[in-house]
């Protein structure tokens, strides 16, 4: 029946929580700015303390954190920082002399190009093509069917040309 708690998650989660915890706010810095320039400023985004490595740019994580934390920890005004800063605004292009001296761009001299998902490759071509079906809500489409045989899970696509199948690709269903 009900099993007795001993308060250990929720005391660990109070403890993560707390205002004067820099290790949180570190964390979400990194894994942001990780999402934004696909590297973060400790290569080991899970590990922050004596196995994770330094950080790149100590001063500026540091200073990010702390206007992070004095700003209450609202991540959609950090995303705003990011993307209007000059670093995250700057060109692809290679340049020889900053190859030499910093090919693996961890002086943010240049945007890394990054994969573009399938789904906003998919949601663009649509949408270019006048067929995006931008109904927000509602079930979910399948472009699949999948069946078992001899115990093997087998996919085979659906060929619909509807606009429900139209939908934006976050209304996809996968199994």
């Amino acid at each position: 029946a009900g099993a007795g708690t001993t308060g250990r998650r929720a005391e660990l989660a109070r403890w993560l929580t707390r205002p004067g915890n820099p290790l949180t706010a570190r964390v979400i810095v990194n894994r942001l700015w990780h999402y934004h320039f696909g590297a973060g400023f400790v290569d080991s985004p899970n590990d922050l303390g004596f196995n994770g490595g330094q950080p790149y740019h100590p001063e500026l994580f540091e200073w990010l954190c702390g206007d992070f934390v004095r700003s209450g920890g609202e991540i959609k005004r950090f995303h705003r920082q990011i993307v209007s800063s000059a670093a995250y605004r700057q060109a692809s292009a290679l340049r020889e002399d900053a190859m030499k001296l910093d090919a693996g761009n961890r002086q943010l001299w240049r945007m890394s190009p990054r994969r573009l998902e399938a789904e906003a490759v998919r949601d663009a071509m649509l949408l270019v093509s006048g067929e995006l079906n931008e109904t927000l809500g509602g079930p979910s489409y399948q472009d699949f069917n999948s069946y078992f045989f001899k115990g093997t899970q087998f996919y085979e696509p659906l060929d619909e040309d509807t606009a429900h199948v139209h939908r934006r690709t976050v209304y996809r269903m996968t199994e």
